[in-house]
């Protein structure tokens, strides 16, 4: 396999990975791979060969020639359709029923949707979190909201003194 594919392979394995919000040793059982062999294939190291790939085919249900498309657009709703799939697989579902971090939950959750596409306090971010069973505290929310500022907006709240109001940017 040449070095361009391991790496492509690598990067949209970790690329699946990090949009399940799974840490390697998680993604590793889930496949029923060493957390090495992540770790190896993630980095685009030569030595995995592709039984090794097989076992993250099976499980994410994407092909050899998604994994080795320089393009891959990882779906959103990976997470929730595995969910689905999985269900009655108690080890993986459990995995992946996992409450996500607040980073994940910003961009995987929060972000596609229509709610920041007008202002919203962190309360409001906060109910529409804990509407989907997450409970994150404002102050970790505010935090995830202003480490974007490529993707969100943050302005002082209108009316409110020292509250700030959070939208998608205009880009």
């Amino acid at each position: 396999m040449s070095e361009f594919i391991r790496l492509t392979i690598g990067k949209n394995v970790k690329a699946i990975r990090l949009s399940l919000n799974l840490s390697q040793l998680d993604f590793s059982i889930l496949t029923d791979l060493s957390p090495a062999s992540i770790v190896n294939i993630e980095s685009g190291k030569n030595g995995y060969n592709l039984n090794l790939i097989d076992n993250i085919i099976a499980f994410s249900k994407f092909t050899l020639g998604d994994l080795s498309n320089e393009n891959l657009q990882v779906s959103h709703s990976l997470r929730d359709k595995l969910l689905r799939l999985y269900r009655i697989e108690h080890t993986v579902f459990n995995i992946l029923n996992k409450p996500p971090d607040v980073k994940y939950a910003v961009l995987y959750k929060l972000l596609p949707g229509t709610f920041l596409d007008e202002p919203r306090e962190v309360n409001q971010v906060r109910l529409y979190f804990s509407q989907l069973g997450w409970d994150f505290k404002g102050a970790s929310i505010s935090f995830v909201l202003n480490s974007m500022p490529e993707l969100i907006e943050v302005r002082k709240h209108p009316v409110k003194k020292n509250t700030n109001v959070y939208s998608k940017t205009k880009n």
